[in-house]
């Protein structure tokens, strides 16, 4: 699976709950969804204090606990499946201490973790800035990550 900014979040989900899934590459996720509503709230000059609200009208309207659903938490469940982390340094919508959250939280668990922080790249732009470099790295990790069966 393939995710950029919040469908990275969505894939580390999925492969964090479902083992059938390979291989993951995920572009500038967040780690903890409470951290980047925070982060979010305050980019956009609001108070944190409504993040709360928002987490109780979601669980009022679709009875589900956002905050229960944490990338940091998916990508302890891949048991050695290969992730590729990739993230801008200069990210101003998701930190890119989100990916070494997330690179780091791999490694402690022994895990096959690659990254490609960006020097200087904000919040997806890699793949505008460096097509050709993204395109031959994930063609790359997928190309090796699928060549054999997952664990």
């Amino acid at each position: 699976m393939l995710g950029i900014s919040l469908g990275a979040a969505t894939v580390l989900l999925a492969a964090g709950q479902e083992p059938g899934v390979a291989a993951v590459w995920e572009d500038s996720s967040y780690a903890d969804l409470g951290s980047a509503v925070d982060a979010e709230l305050r980019r956009e000059g609001y108070p944190t204090f409504l993040a709360a609200g928002g987490v109780a009208a979601a669980r009022l309207l679709s009875g589900d606990d956002l905050m229960s659903y944490s990338p940091l938490d998916a990508v302890r469940q891949l048991g050695g499946r290969p992730l590729y982390i990739t993230h801008g340094t200069k990210d101003s919508r998701l930190s890119v201490d989100y990916g070494h959250q997330l690179e780091a939280a791999v490694q402690a668990d022994g895990g096959n973790v690659e990254s490609w922080f960006v020097e200087g790249a904000e919040h997806t732009e890699t793949m505008i800035t460096e097509p050709t470099e993204y395109e031959r790295r994930v063609v790359g990790f997928f190309r090796r990550s699928l060549a054999t069966p997952a664990p």
